[in-house]
């Protein structure tokens, strides 16, 4: 019997993004360019009695398309650093608007039936014997509580790897892979054990345990010191499947991690694959930028992926003389014109059409969320 491989999932921004256009293809995104145009449409909106939000908004609105081209978290860091009183002032609602724009948009989907979709599917196919996978952690940089969700939908229960008092709707059940909440949460509020409320509160940030935007992110105090440790240690894993998450310049203390965890393995050890679940373009910047992150593959190069689309998907149509299948599927995927796909679906489709059709394997699960999702 082949041995069961050892899975880590890194969920970002992007995996919540696509369980907002899951539910509703018309709804505002939540990936970083929609939240940062929520910045700069509060500041639109409120600057007329705060001069330090009005200079920050002319100075910006010199560029043509001004939020699309602003690294938000470098700005925050940068008024930050200089020292004084009124850059201190402007990093201080930036931030508070930037977590205004995430809850507003997270509300939205959180009302929607069946929530969440994908991410309960995900956990759900775990559940499969014959898949030949367990998870280990689930880390994720998001605020949100998709993850969360989604474990009660599944698992009836959560785990993270602190101690908690739990005002939320979610039993504790320890022996549970670890959700790993590298940046915290908007739940979470700064008290020994922490309280975890899953009330999303627009007011009274500084009560929270949420790593604020920014270049540099802060992990050596309790409770991250506890979240970043479980998640070194569960990434002595066979494959990291990376969902939706860009590993910017700014998520460099992640990046340093996965290489330090690969690096430094035994010698009697294989490094571990990583699975990106992105579009092309996110992916081959990732390649350049990070070469030493060895085994990586993009969504076409993983088995399952390339056999569901090159059998389900037609991409007859887009193609050119002398294209290669493998540059076929990467135009279909990247195709500008065909934004509407959901690469965190399709992938999870991919997924289900190869146990179930290619494999011949039964996909019934207890509470039947991965067979009622591949039926959808």
């Amino acid at each position: 019997m082949p041995a069961i491989k050892k899975v880590v999932y890194l969920i970002g921004t992007g995996a919540s993004h696509a369980e907002l256009k899951y539910h509703d293809s018309a709804n505002t995104g939540i990936l970083m360019s929609d939240i940062v145009k929520g910045v700069f449409d509060s500041l639109r909106d409120n600057n007329e009695n705060d001069v330090s939000l009005r200079e920050l908004l002319n100075i910006l609105e010199d560029e043509t398309n001004p939020y699309k081209n602003v690294d938000i978290e470098s700005l925050i860091t940068l008024y930050e650093a200089t020292g004084t009183a009124i850059d201190k002032e402007r990093s201080n609602k930036l931030k508070k608007l930037f977590r205004e724009a995430i809850i507003s948009r997270i509300n939205k989907v959180t009302r929607s039936p069946g929530h969440p979709t994908l991410l309960s599917a995900l956990l759900d196919m775990h559940t499969i014997s014959e898949l030949g996978e367990e998870i280990e952690a689930v880390v994720t940089l998001n605020y949100d509580n998709f993850v969360e969700d989604a474990y009660k939908n599944v698992y009836g229960a959560i785990n993270y790897p602190f101690e908690v008092e739990n005002k939320c709707p979610y039993d504790i059940n320890n022996s549970l892979p670890p959700i790993c909440k590298l940046h915290g949460s908007f739940s979470w509020e700064n008290t020994n054990p922490v309280t975890i409320d899953c009330n999303l509160h627009e007011e009274n940030e500084d009560k929270y345990l949420w790593v604020p935007p920014g270049v540099i992110k802060r992990n050596e105090h309790y409770p991250f010191s506890a979240i970043w440790g479980a998640a070194r240690k569960a990434l002595k894993c066979d494959v990291l499947r990376i969902i939706g998450c860009s590993l910017s310049k700014n998520d460099w203390n992640l990046i340093a991690l996965l290489h330090t965890t690969n690096r430094l393995r035994n010698v009697t050890s294989q490094k571990y694959e990583i699975e990106f679940i992105d579009y092309p373009q996110p992916f081959n910047r990732v390649k350049k930028d990070f070469p030493y992150m060895e085994k990586l593959k993009g969504p076409v190069e993983i088995v399952e992926f390339q056999t569901y689309i090159k059998n389900e998907r037609s991409i007859e149509y887009n193609t050119y003389n002398g294209e290669t299948e493998y540059e076929k599927q990467i135009n279909w995927l990247g195709d500008s014109n065909k934004l509407s796909i959901n690469i965190f679906e399709e992938w999870l489709r991919a997924k289900a059409y190869y146990l179930k059709i290619v494999q011949g394997k039964d996909v019934s699960t207890e509470k039947g969320l991965f067979k009622n999702f591949m039926l959808g």
